[in-house]
């Protein structure tokens, strides 16, 4: 496990509670509250789901994003009914800040993995010796 992944799940953690805070501790009604606040506030918990999964699995935190936004707004309509607070559009959008956050990361992981690609491609017709080729036993898929 790298160094980097208790501080990805802490931060999903800081990012979760900021979430239920911003779902369930503000006070008023929903009219106080732009909807597009809530796809604002879903784009880190897609990109955080994402960051924490592995790169093969983005689907699982896409589902998670979406479960998330569904748990948030079936929990204000049982806990926050008299405010008003849970509504459709704000499930939509929390899913659309889901998804996108889930697309930024595997983005950025498609961009990372094409660019060190084209590196070791350039260095192979540089002649560089020090780019060593995966074996066909390394470049296989891991079956767990």
């Amino acid at each position: 496990m790298s160094a980097a992944r208790p501080l990805l799940w802490g931060a999903t953690g800081l990012v979760l509670g900021g979430v239920g805070a911003f779902a369930f501790a503000l006070p008023g009604r929903a009219d106080d509250v732009s909807p597009w606040w809530t796809l604002l506030v879903f784009v880190p918990v897609g990109g955080m789901f994402a960051l924490v999964s592995r790169p093969q699995r983005w689907w699982v935190a896409l589902g998670f994003a979406w479960l998330l936004a569904a748990w948030v707004e079936a929990g204000q309509a049982v806990w926050l009914a008299e405010t008003g607070r849970a509504r459709v559009i704000d499930l939509l959008l929390g899913c659309v800040g889901g998804t996108v956050g889930v697309a930024i990361v595997v983005g950025g992981r498609a961009l990372a993995a094409h660019s060190r690609a084209v590196r070791a491609a350039a260095a192979v017709r540089a002649g560089a010796p020090e780019v060593a080729r995966p074996s066909a036993a390394a470049a296989a898929p891991r079956i767990r």
